[in-house]
């Protein structure tokens, strides 16, 4: 079901004059739900329009979380350097032969680590966004893709920190720097399509299906370990190779390997990349916006 605002007139109360009658603006009309997509165009219009509730809320809530800590906005930043201090030595332990490049490894450890935590939190905070908020879906009436845009901001934001200290440590690892730096940009875009609209899809299913909250942590466990980040792609035989590419996340990640180790990325990887990115943010934006309506009387 759905709700519209209509213009009405004024309200009478028993035995109240007519002059002192409240006047009430706004009509909440509710209608029988279907699964049609919204106008478009105005949806997105009015989601820009609340474009400073995005950001004020996902401040407000970073803020909260670290405000009693010592350390405050460093933990974001400590927590992936520490996962991948970890893996290392697990690497180091179990690795049967010394003779792979120190930096080659470190650099795409810790650069695969980094990303991934920006993806890790746009898809599981967006995934439980409408859940987390049930007291606001409840009580306010606004484009319910305002809360998975703000984890989608938060993520962002911890971003920045994350490329920023990674490129030091590149640089003090004596990493290489060659032209598909310039793919980057671009990369970091078809990273940002691929996780908002697995969020869409996810924030979508938590609503309908009460165990996804939980599921999504293992699921999120598995696309780690199966995206390459741990091991180098060209290390993987033609099997595994074919295998793993049902993973939105490896084509990408196979393209940063490659311009983190200074070479230029695969144009059948970036081809993949595209085609997930495009897919996954179509069909994850059109789950949503449809079903949407209906989010309260589920919740």
């Amino acid at each position: 079901m759905t709700d519209t605002s209509v213009p009405t007139g004024r309200s009478s109360e028993p035995g109240e004059p007519p002059e002192l009658q409240p006047y009430s603006d706004t009509e909440y009309v509710w209608e029988p739900h279907t699964a049609r997509m919204p106008p478009v165009r105005p949806y997105l219009r009015d989601a820009w329009d609340r474009r400073y509730f995005v950001v004020a809320f996902a401040k407000a809530e970073l803020r909260g979380a670290r405000s009693r800590t010592r350390l405050g906005e460093v933990w974001a930043v400590i927590d992936p350097l520490f996962q991948a201090a970890i893996y290392w030595f697990l690497i180091t332990m179990i690795r049967s032969s010394p003779s792979q490049d120190t930096t080659y490894r470190l650099t795409i450890l810790i650069s695969g680590i980094f990303l991934f935590t920006f993806s890790s939190t746009v898809v599981s905070g967006g995934g439980r966004s409408i859940i987390r908020n049930k007291g606001l879906m409840l009580n306010s009436t606004f484009p319910r893709i305002l809360l998975p845009a703000t984890e989608t901001y938060k993520g962002v934001l911890d971003l920045g920190p994350y490329l920023l200290v990674y490129a030091v440590i590149h640089v003090m690892l004596g990493g290489p720097i060659g032209p598909g730096i310039f793919f980057l940009p671009f990369l970091l875009v078809l990273q940002l399509m691929i996780s908002v609209g697995l969020a869409l899809i996810f924030a979508t299913l938590t609503v309908y299906i009460s165990d996804m909250s939980n599921l999504l942590d293992y699921i999120m466990r598995i696309v780690f370990f199966t995206t390459p980040i741990l091991y180098p792609v060209s290390k993987l035989g033609p099997a595994a190779t074919t295998a793993l590419q049902v993973n939105p996340f490896f084509a990408l990640f196979a393209c940063y390997q490659a311009v983190v180790t200074g070479t230029v990325p695969s144009g059948r990887y970036v081809l993949q990349a595209m085609v997930w990115a495009v897919g996954l943010l179509y069909l994850g934006f059109r789950t949503f916006v449809s079903r949407e309506r209906e989010f309260a009387l589920r919740l």
